[in-house]
């Protein structure tokens, strides 16, 4: 959980976004508003992996924006997704292994993840990873 959500709960802890220290840490603001998504989004659509910012700075929900993605048949939502996935794992990174993240870093992790995921379901024959 975020730790806005952790300090609603009862928890006693900084609220402060571990990455930039600038805003409480929630859901919208570790993928949509912290400094790391902002340069992670933009990066995707730079590298051409991504045609657009799925996101924008006033998306205040992202299930909603997720939702409205998935309406509208976003063509990369599997991409916007596994970035998502890669953003949170940049987060823990930082809290649990003292890793500076990077944004560069991020973007290749979803990168790479997204090409084993697309390799897996086009032969599912293959075994996975570990």
């Amino acid at each position: 959980p975020s730790r806005g959500t952790l300090l609603r709960r009862g928890i006693q802890l900084d609220p402060l976004c571990p990455v930039c220290s600038t805003e409480i840490e929630d859901t919208e603001h570790i993928f949509i508003h912290c400094p790391l998504a902002q340069k992670v989004w933009d990066m995707a659509v730079s590298h051409q992996w991504l045609p657009m910012r799925p996101f924008t700075q006033s998306d205040s929900s992202l299930p909603e924006a997720l939702h409205v993605l998935a309406l509208n048949r976003h063509p990369r939502l599997s991409r916007v997704v596994i970035l998502l996935w890669s953003l949170w794992k940049s987060r823990n990174a930082l809290i649990f292994k003292n890793e500076t993240p990077s944004p560069m870093a991020t973007l290749l992790r979803a990168k790479r993840s997204w090409a084993e995921w697309t390799l897996r379901k086009s032969s599912p024959t293959l075994p996975l990873s570990t």
